[in-house]
């Protein structure tokens, strides 16, 4: 009898995060529209475009994302947000929303997968929507490019973001009173969560590895063993080689949503060499040890509350893995830096960032981001989470302009010993260039503390 097994040389899932992979440029100078009275009157923003020059920027975009920071006005159905990338794609974010609810210091986000767009008669509220626009069409004031505009980001896919982008804000009539984006806009160019995975191994045949064709069937289930009541979660998927050699294969899976199941995930492999002859079940089935992906959910402190009007408590969010047991108390962070920080050289614990609290035993996941800026371009710094005196591994980033208020964000998985109470705290020191990191009044930092798995 032919028995069948298979050497698992290296199985790894590869996995990109819109949090982790994507990069965020930020224009942070408010663009204020002064009250106006009679007509005609100037309705335009005294900064009229505001731009976001982006440099090094991705060369095809995937999925983008704008947010207005700080948004007031007195009567919203009467302003007007028209973005406008480099290519001269015209896209409309609002017209005609919110009604005559007068809005303060709301944080206005615009995304490709939002489901939701802008009311029509308000109030609006801080949020993800998407681009909404209500009655006709008005033309921005000169030198505002010509009808007509799009209310779809999905055509801005594919396209170089590098260059220019503008921001055209106005009223479509006159106002007697200030209203603004406060903290200016910013935009972010990141990937869509990928769910193939890379999967290498040898198939052996009587204990010899095969040589020549052989098909080989993969099947994502949800146990280690079969039994009743056991149904495949996905698949199969079934790859024909060929000319094997020394009984060696790689190949690429892809179950879809199915590998983001809230459970355990198995892999059956199958094998039939020759071609035809009938597959046999490899035995023992393979565990695949998912990455956790990122759920940002800010959850501010008390002291913290009126900086975060567009934080999500844990308590709202779904789709978190059952491992999940509860957030850290104490070290849910999210602020507006406060005053100013610099950086030049060695490691130095960042500003505003510390909290002290009991952080459990076992594994913890954290999520956390900030935004700063450097003053001399090419400048490198690297980015770590504390725990005590863990330290979760680096994240690189590249200041590639000078002055421009950019995010970077990072994911890690700390192993979390017995104790007491702790520092918790985000760690920055300048790996090469010129450039001293700033961090000050328009940046922002944000974590969570999450205990993923107890001890």
């Amino acid at each position: 009898m032919c028995r069948f097994k298979l050497f698992v040389a290296a199985a790894m899932l590869l996995y990109a995060s819109t949090h982790t992979m994507g990069q965020t440029y930020v224009n942070s100078a408010p663009v204020l529209i002064p009250a106006a009275f009679g007509v005609p009157a100037d309705t335009r923003a005294t900064v009229y475009p505001s731009l976001i020059p982006i440099l090094n920027g991705p060369t095809q975009i995937e999925r983008v994302t704008v947010t207005l920071h700080g948004v007031t006005h007195l009567s919203p159905d009467r302003l007007n947000v028209l973005l406008v990338s480099p290519a001269g794609k015209k896209i409309q974010l609002m017209r005609s929303t919110g009604g005559t609810a007068s809005i303060a210091n709301v944080t206005l986000t615009f995304a490709t997968e939002a489901t939701t767009g802008l009311p029509l008669s308000g109030p609006i509220v801080s949020g993800m929507y998407t681009p909404t626009v209500f009655g006709s069409a008005h033309a921005a004031p000169s030198p505002g490019p010509a009808l007509p505009y799009s209310t779809d980001l999905f055509t801005l896919q594919g396209n170089n973001a590098n260059g220019n982008w503008s921001l055209y804000v106005w009223n479509s009539e006159a106002l007697g009173a200030d209203s603004s984006i406060a903290f200016g806009w910013s935009i972010t160019f990141s990937r869509p969560m990928q769910t193939s995975f890379s999967y290498q191994g040898v198939v052996r045949k009587d204990g010899q590895p095969i040589a020549g064709a052989a098909n080989v069937r993969f099947t994502l289930q949800p146990s280690e063993t079969s039994g009743a009541g056991n149904v495949a979660l996905a698949g199969p998927i079934v790859r024909a080689f060929a000319n094997l050699e020394k009984g060696l294969f790689s190949t690429d899976l892809d179950f879809g949503g199915a590998i983001m199941e809230n459970q355990e995930l198995w892999l059956q492999i199958e094998a039939e060499s020759p071609p035809g002859s009938g597959f046999v079940s490899l035995e023992p089935r393979t565990r695949l040890a998912i990455v956790p992906q990122a759920a940002r959910a800010m959850k501010a402190t008390t002291a913290d509350v009126a900086d975060v009007a567009n934080s999500v408590p844990w308590s709202g969010v779904t789709g978190i893995p059952p491992q999940v047991l509860s957030p850290v108390s104490g070290f849910g962070l999210n602020k507006r830096h406060t005053g100013q920080f610099t950086n030049g050289g060695p490691q130095t614990s960042l500003t505003d960032s510390g909290s002290q609290g009991t952080v459990p035993e076992g594994t913890v996941l954290v999520n956390w981001s900030l935004s700063a800026f450097t003053t001399f371009p090419s400048t490198v710094y690297s980015f770590r989470f504390r725990i005590g005196q863990i330290l979760s591994d680096p994240v690189v980033f590249s200041f590639n302009t000078a002055n421009v208020h950019q995010t970077i964000s990072g994911c890690a998985m700390m192993n979390v010993p017995a104790g007491g109470a702790v520092n918790v705290d985000i760690v920055t020191e300048r790996v090469s260039g010129l450039g001293t990191l700033n961090y000050d009044f328009n940046d922002n930092v944000g974590y969570t503390v999450v205990l993923f798995k107890a001890p």
